[in-house]
């Protein structure tokens, strides 16, 4: 603060020695004191100066500095110029017109802080200097948008009557004490032409403003501003008069005066913004009374506002709370990423974003530009949640016991139906195979989302070796393979083997069912194999029958049933001998005999056996009478069969004539033909 205001008293001791010599201010060396001047008149100049060469761009920029959204600054560069210096005298928003509604003409202008030599930190010199070196920047400009000759600065909403927007700045704050230089490039040429300069209040209709700065053409005892608590200088223009033959005497608040041993530089300890009257006399009595203003800011206090948590993407609400409404503000981040304030990082309650993620710390600087700056931080958590899975696939194709976990660290709430609906557990069992849309939500209300796929292990597939046929007693061989798995165990419904292959001997036709088992026990889908059983062995076989020693018999034997045949045929005797082998045997026993027929079908079948006897009648003895042996032609014969009865099951007559009959008795014939005739 002491660097300060000793620049400050340099400052008025430098308006001292140029506010009444200057006469033609067309250089920034010459410039003559502004603030309201009713009777101003631009001259014409001396034309194009120097101050700002051809090709400037940090003292005389192109693209404007304002935030008015007027064009640049001097693009015709310096005309016919003006130079004048404002000094603050109190706090508040710079203000001033050039000219009056109506005029004419093209009045472009730039505005720059003004310092003595070593004032400034930019270089050692002046600010006429830094800004010829191009080193400079303006504080505000204005190339003249409509040929109205009436510009200037003012508050936004505040524009004065008849002015045009395009020929108007927004208004900075200043301090008192500060000072600034303005460049009035006349660039039409217009000679002799009034330019009424008004500040602050002076504006026309301005009157009533209590924010708008106090400008003074004659900074004869320049105050200052200081913070609550600190001691300000002043230093006062004793009018070239050696300061041991002045003294002087405060018309008020004398007790605020702390020293003047440094005199006429004045430590004052002000309690509020004051206005001083000193009154200053010589040898030969009071010759001046001069006054100042010291403003008096009271010190910085600077609430960031409470921790908060936003989702990546979203937006945080700042609610910083100001000692002052009106001082200025500046928030910055520490985080992952860049922070974007919107509207801007120098208002009080911005809106923060980030495209980063975790703790960010936000501070927010308070300045009134006296006081030491108020800081104050505030943490902003962005929390950006990572869905994170583990996934049990269904242990069998087809089963509905699959399992989803999602992570739960910093998580309160999941959903697994795309946020339908939510529960408080991290998993969800029984689940089928398929796409499931899951979702966490962490402590902060943020989300992340993803789908799974649970999946089905490959199916068991079995494989089962064809229905099959088997003859009684017979066994079936059956088969079984699976495909969907490493090793596997099989389910007959025969018997409790477990192996790929079956044996079994049913005794009627039978169903058996198989259903095989992976490693990890998922079956497959039940598979049959039908075995059937061919019916019993059997047949036929001629009947008995009785023969005549001597008189062949043919036997014959069919078989049916087993497995269809070809069948094998075993012709036996009596005593057990095989006589035959195929389906007829020619029988001719001496004595009765029982021959037995064993069928096979050269298979399991049980064999079939069949007999039939073949009985050997005794020779009966033939006895037969006729009636007569001879007669005349055509003769009739009576034969009468004598044999014993017992012994005759059929008798047959045949005569030699070829007529035979049979079981006839007795027999009556009549031959026709002369002839000797055998009868049998």
């Amino acid at each position: 603060m002491k660097r300060i205001l000793a620049s400050l008293a340099l400052i008025a001791s430098f308006f001292n020695g140029y506010a009444q010599t200057t006469t033609n201010p067309a250089d920034c060396n010459v410039a003559v004191f502004g603030c309201t001047i009713n009777d101003f008149t631009a001259g014409i100049g001396q034309g194009n100066m120097n101050d700002l060469p051809s090709g400037n761009n940090v003292s005389n920029p192109s693209t404007n500095p304002g935030s008015a959204g007027n064009s640049g600054c001097l693009l015709s560069n310096e005309l016919n110029p003006t130079w004048m210096i404002f000094t603050i005298q109190q706090d508040g928003w710079f203000e001033f017109t050039l000219g009056s509604p109506g005029s004419g003409g093209f009045y472009d202008w730039a505005l720059w802080p003004y310092y003595q030599a070593g004032g400034g930190n930019l270089s050692s010199n002046d600010a006429c200097s830094d800004i010829t070196n191009n080193l400079l920047p303006p504080v505000a400009c204005n190339w003249n948008g409509s040929s109205q000759g009436y510009t200037g600065m003012c508050q936004p909403g505040n524009l004065p009557t008849g002015a045009v927007q395009t020929n108007f700045e927004n208004a900075i704050f200043v301090t008192a004490g500060s000072q600034y230089v303005l460049c009035f490039s006349n660039f039409s040429g217009l000679q002799n032409q009034l330019v009424p300069v008004y500040t602050g209040t002076d504006i026309p209709g301005n009157s009533s403003s209590t924010t708008t700065a106090s400008v003074t053409c004659d900074p004869s005892a320049l105050g200052s501003t200081v913070c609550l608590g600190d001691t300000a200088l002043a230093t006062i223009d004793l009018g070239g008069i050696d300061s041991n033959y002045v003294t002087f005497q405060f018309l008020n608040n004398a007790s605020d005066l702390v020293s003047s041993a440094n005199w006429p530089e004045l430590s004052i300890l002000s309690s509020d913004t004051t206005e001083y009257f000193v009154e200053l006399s010589d040898t030969t009595g009071v010759y001046d009374t001069v006054s100042f203003i010291i403003n008096v800011l009271p010190p910085v206090f600077v609430d960031a506002g409470t921790d908060t948590a936003i989702c990546q993407g979203a937006i945080a609400y700042l609610q910083g709370i100001p000692s002052d409404p009106n001082n200025e503000f500046m928030w910055t981040a520490t985080g992952s990423a860049t922070p974007f304030f919107a509207p801007g990082n120098d208002v009080i309650n911005p809106q923060f974003q980030t495209l980063g993620s975790g703790m960010f710390t936000l501070y927010l600087t308070e300045s009134n530009g006296v006081c030491p700056d108020a800081t104050d931080s505030v943490y902003v958590y962005v929390s950006v949640p990572q869905l994170q899975d583990s996934l049990i696939d269904p242990s069998c194709n087809g089963f509905a016991d699959g399992e989803i976990y999602l992570d739960s660290v910093g998580n309160s709430q999941y959903s697994f139906d795309g946020g339908q609906t939510y529960q408080t557990a991290n998993f969800l069992t029984g689940l089928a195979a398929g796409s499931y849309d899951v979702e966490i939500v962490d402590q902060y209300g943020c989300t992340d989302d993803a789908t799974v796929v649970l999946t089905d292990p490959a199916p068991v597939v079995l494989t089962t070796s064809n229905d099959t046929t088997v003859c009684e007693n017979g066994t079936a061989t059956m088969t079984a393979t699976a495909t969907g798995g490493s090793a596997f165990v099989y389910n007959w419904s025969t018997s409790t083997n477990t192996s790929t292959t079956e044996s079994y001997s049913p005794t009627a036709t039978t169903t058996v069912d198989v259903i095989a088992y992976n490693q990890n026990n998922c079956p497959s889908d039940p598979d049959s194999i039908v075995v059937s059983v061919n019916p019993p062995l059997s047949g036929t076989i001629s009947p008995d029958v009785d023969i005549c020693p001597g008189y062949p018999t043919t036997l014959v034997a069919d078989g049916s049933g087993g497995n269809g045949g070809p069948y094998n045929y075993n012709w036996l005797d009596a005593a057990g001998n095989p006589v035959g082998s195929a389906n007829t045997y020619s029988a001719n026993p001496a004595t009765t005999t029982t021959y037995t027929a064993i069928i096979t079908d050269g298979c399991e079948s049980t064999p079939f056996p069949q007999q039939v006897t073949v009985t050997v009648l005794p020779e009966p003895d033939v006895q037969f009478s006729a009636d007569i042996t001879e007669d005349c032609a055509p003769g009739t014969f009576t034969l009468t069969n004598d044999t014993d009865p017992t012994m005759v099951g059929n008798w047959y007559w045949n005569l030699s004539n070829d007529s035979a009959y049979m079981n006839v008795d007795p027999l009556t014939v009549n031959i026709p033909e002369v002839g000797a005739y055998d009868v049998q």
